[in-house]
């Protein structure tokens, strides 16, 4: 573990964390100019098994932060036009009146496409074709970009096909050849089983108090409730192993941090042109499926999340279910990402990480 003597404070606080539950395990890391501020994990990977520098557990949708990276990636190389009809990238997807839709609107989340229409499992979801043919099939909840609608399972799937028609590879496939390569990073869509000594087993959900609108609304139940994705499902092998791009990247606060540290660099991923282009607002409205005013970039980051993500107005990334998130502050130039286990329903009530990056920012 590394920890620079300004930061010894915040392992206090973290240590203090997994003291509360003896079940707990997390990891969290701050980088800047690829130089380790701190970089810890503790607790239980599993029981009776210790949380290692190896260790990686599910991020769910903190994963999109990184396959948006893939998606600069191909804006850069001249690859993919998110102005750009999605039909044009993907000839099926036209069907039911689909024509207007372009990339911009769909990784805005304002495609109208933020669940399926047909009655899903979830061992549907283990099977991209399937899922991305369901979608082509599909219409459209509403006109691009009359609602914006968080994309929750089913921008993966659209993603994922755009990366195939355009690159022969999937989403998973790109991330490990073109973005970690041959580094000691561990980031996984499709873990390979040789890393399953290294998962962290995640924990039965803490029971938090909901509001009964948000269980009983159309949108949540579209985007969340079909399927209704358990605990139990994320921790067998099959979901493990599948590429499911929204929901399954298995990962650690180390790799996610260096990755988001990586990117900042002016020219290392993608040129400093696009970079400013893809993490500037260009959709701040009220999410009609997270009942929330959401700033997203033109390719879908999250920008200004809040004590989430640190004092800055500019700082970009995701966060994930249950807790993990991931982010970079350009101004600050530092890079923060945390992994937890032990999972939370609602990030908004989540007080373990933003206590964690509250005393980073006391310290910077």
């Amino acid at each position: 573990m590394i920890v620079d003597k300004n930061f010894k404070t915040v392992v206090e606080i973290f240590k203090s964390q997994l003291n509360q539950n003896s079940a707990f395990g997390a990891a969290f890391a701050v980088y800047k100019n690829g130089k380790a501020l701190i970089d810890i994990y503790g607790g239980y990977q599993n029981k009776n098994i210790l949380w290692n520098k190896n260790t990686i557990v599910n991020v769910h949708s903190t994963g999109k932060g990184i396959v948006l990276m893939c998606i600069s990636m191909l804006i850069d190389r001249g690859i993919l036009n998110i102005d750009e009809y999605v039909h044009n990238y993907w000839p099926e997807f036209r069907q039911k009146d689909k024509q207007k839709i372009t990339v911009r609107h769909l990784l805005q989340h304002q495609s109208g496409l933020y669940g399926w229409r047909k009655k899903m499992k979830v061992s549907d979801l283990l099977n991209s074709n399937y899922c991305s043919k369901l979608i082509a099939e599909q219409e459209a909840f509403h006109n691009p970009s009359e609602e914006t609608c968080y994309h929750a399972m089913t921008i993966g799937y659209i993603i994922n096909k755009l990366f195939e028609n355009l690159t022969n590879m999937s989403v998973g496939k790109y991330i490990k050849n073109n973005l970690v390569r041959n580094s000691n990073i561990n980031c996984f869509i499709g873990t390979p089983k040789n890393a399953f000594n290294n998962i962290a087993r995640t924990k039965k959900i803490r029971s938090l108090k909901e509001k009964k609108s948000k269980n009983n609304d159309i949108y949540h139940k579209r985007a969340f409730q079909n399927p209704v994705v358990n605990i139990s499902d994320t921790n067998k092998k099959k979901w493990i192993t599948a590429e499911i791009p929204a929901l399954n990247c298995h990962s650690n606060a180390s790799s996610l941090a260096r990755l988001y540290d990586k990117f900042n660099v002016k020219g290392k991923v993608i040129s400093y042109k696009t970079f400013k282009k893809i993490t500037k607002i260009e959709n701040y409205g009220i999410d009609y499926v997270l009942r929330m005013p959401i700033k997203w970039s033109s390719i879908g980051y999250i920008i200004d999340g809040g004590r989430l993500f640190g004092n800055s107005k500019k700082s970009y990334g995701h966060t994930g279910f249950g807790g993990s998130l991931a982010f970079s502050d350009p101004e600050m130039n530092i890079s923060v990402a945390y992994t937890p286990n032990y999972f939370l329903e609602s990030n908004l009530n989540d007080d373990r990480v933003i206590k964690l990056i509250e005393q980073v920012y006391k310290n910077l």
